[in-house]
């Protein structure tokens, strides 16, 4: 479908949002809007091999430097009876001690509404609109690079007696992401997925679920085509609200519409895992194959990947460190295989009941069989966020 009926559907969508809602005067709604201040010391802006490629891609070879973030934004909930709309609006600016040419402004606007017709119909839509910075890595020159993301996200989920659920969902999204060598770089996806689950009285849960992509990059001199296939089962158990499991096993083919490229199929599917220590402590572990796009260098990938999360949460003050391991093998010529590792830690304090302060650090590192590719960086800063509002009316 292209995009432009997608964009007439969204257009739709949001009319029927509108009409189903009555009118605010008769509805609860909370409204909360936020500020936040961020600063941090970034070791390698760029994402480049070292001081050589810097110089070589933009004229300086130094690689660190601090950053401001500032935030304003609000949310909104809207409810009326089982209805409900939240609304998130955000703009942001970033600025650079050293790298003034990166200071720049972000926004982003999103919409999520629900809609259920009794216990048996839920529908669901989504709409987002983002504009930020783009990835500095895998690129050709050290020039600022602002993206552009919509997405749209309709699903509709029933549930005709006790023992059956089936969703069906559609999507679609366009990433306009330019380059130095083509500015009008764009990403456009489009799906469809279906599932049909099992459930019954017990904590085990049984699906079969089918998916179709179409999608295309655009803007390149090689403009690429693909479409993907795929299908498998999905399962869930639970154990007491303390032990969760998802896990989906199934297979995907990419079918690229470019002779330059073979057609990629792979067994995919996840495994996520999630446990509660304590009432205050929590551990994930997950594991992932999948074939996806990489907007950063146009191509598509057969990813594999691996991750774990230890999340303690107390009453004013927490934790949450978290560390993946992700493979990313590329689907043309010349060959390029990625091992990438990436560890977080953050230490939010709720000092007021509208006031939190958040230490981070993060470290990542690329190994690469392209040697320009690789590299590695470390963040640390803090960030303090202020929140206010809360339920409006009633």
């Amino acid at each position: 479908m292209p995009i432009e009926s997608w964009r007439r559907a969204g257009r739709a969508g949001l009319l029927l949002c509108a009409a189903t809602l009555p009118q605010a005067a008769r509805a609860g709604f909370d409204f909360t809007p936020y500020v936040a201040a961020s600063g941090y010391y970034d070791s390698n802006v760029f994402c480049v091999s070292g001081p050589a490629q810097a110089l070589a891609r933009g004229g300086d070879d130094r690689l660190s430097d601090r950053v401001l973030r500032a935030v304003l934004g609000s949310g909104l909930d809207y409810r009326y009876g089982r209805q409900e709309l939240k609304a998130t609006l955000e703009g942001r600016a970033l600025r650079y001690d050293h790298f003034g040419e990166l200071d720049h402004q972000e926004h982003r606007a999103a919409l999520d509404y629900r809609l259920p017709f009794g216990d048996v119909v839920e529908l669901h839509a989504t709409a987002a609109d983002e504009r930020r910075q783009a990835s500095l890595a895998d690129r050709q020159a050290n020039l600022l690079a602002i993206e552009h993301e919509r997405s749209g996200d309709v699903s509709l989920q029933l549930a005709p007696g006790d023992d059956w659920r089936f969703d069906a969902d559609a999507h679609a999204r366009r990433l306009q992401s330019p380059l130095a060598e083509a500015p009008d770089f764009a990403l456009t996806e489009q799906g469809l997925r279906a599932t049909l689950r099992r459930v019954g009285e017990g904590p085990l849960s049984l699906g079969l679920g089918s998916e179709l992509l179409q999608g295309r990059f655009s803007g390149i001199g090689d403009a690429q085509r693909f479409t993907q296939y795929g299908g498998g089962v999905d399962l869930r158990y639970e154990i007491s609200g303390l032990t969760r499991l998802q896990a989906t096993l199934g297979a995907s083919r990419r079918n690229e519409k470019s002779a330059a490229r073979d057609d990629v199929s792979a067994l995919t599917g996840s495994l996520g895992v999630e446990h509660a220590l304590s009432g205050v402590t929590s551990v994930r572990l997950d594991a992932f194959r999948s074939i996806d796009s990489d907007a950063g260098v146009g191509r598509s990938r057969i990813a594999n990947g691996a991750g774990a999360a230890l999340i303690w949460r107390h009453a004013i003050v927490g934790a949450e460190l978290s560390a993946q391991w992700t493979r990313s093998d590329f689907a043309d010529e010349p060959r390029r295989r990625d091992d990438s590792f990436e560890a977080s830690l953050r230490v939010p304090y709720q000092m007021r009941r509208w006031l939190a302060v958040t230490p981070f650090a993060r470290r990542f590192v690329r190994d690469s069989s392209d040697a320009e590719a690789r590299y590695h960086v470390t963040t640390a800063g803090l960030e303090l966020r202020a929140q206010f509002g809360g339920e409006a009316s009633r």
